[in-house]
């Protein structure tokens, strides 16, 4: 219980932050703060932008389009690494746009962290989560997160939701709850 509401206490504190003032004379897409459809993928920019937030694209949108409906600082004449502009856009991803000189532009690729995720309601994938992302889910403790995570090695680091149902000290009510997190 206590678990759940540092959980919603950071959703409060942390949903303003992502929120930044948008400016009238320009108009561009708004962010999303809650995956409503599966017709998209929803995208974090940050870095050298001037709104960096969580954007929700269609499926066949690229980096660069994520990057652009954040507004550049300036202008993406050469990106590096090349093929990153190039990129599709996947579920959950993180992009952090830096200029390493006047005309170069580095993109670097990552995924929305797993707390983001929970307060977006963007399902979590069990394959990448660490003991800290499993401890922050309601019901799971340091202890029962390692024994997930241990599970998860000695199957040759790969497991399904299911597979939690075979976790010691996870019942039918906790997989049920920690099922509405996964995919």
């Amino acid at each position: 219980m206590q678990r759940a509401m540092i959980v919603m206490l950071a959703a409060v504190i942390s949903v303003p932050l992502l929120v930044k003032s948008r400016m009238k004379v320009i108009s561009i897409p708004s962010a999303a703060f809650s995956v409503t459809s599966s017709a998209g993928v929803t995208v974090k920019v940050s870095g050298d932008v001037r709104y960096p937030g969580i954007y929700r694209l269609s499926a066949n949108k690229l980096t660069v389009d994520a990057i652009n409906m954040a507004v550049p600082l300036r202008p993406l004449k050469k990106i590096e690494p090349e093929q990153m502009a190039t990129l599709p856009v996947r579920g959950a991803m993180a992009l952090e746009l830096h200029y390493s000189t006047a005309e170069r532009a580095v993109i670097t690729v990552t995924t929305i962290s797993s707390v983001e995720r929970i307060v977006l309601g963007i399902p979590l994938d069990i394959n990448v989560m660490t003991v800290e992302d499993f401890d922050r889910l309601p019901g799971v403790g340091a202890a029962l997160a390692q024994r997930i995570i241990s599970y998860r090695q000695k199957n040759g680091g790969i497991m399904s939701v299911e597979d939690l149902r075979d976790v010691e000290g996870i019942g039918e009510s906790k997989y049920s709850t920690l099922r509405s997190f996964f995919n």
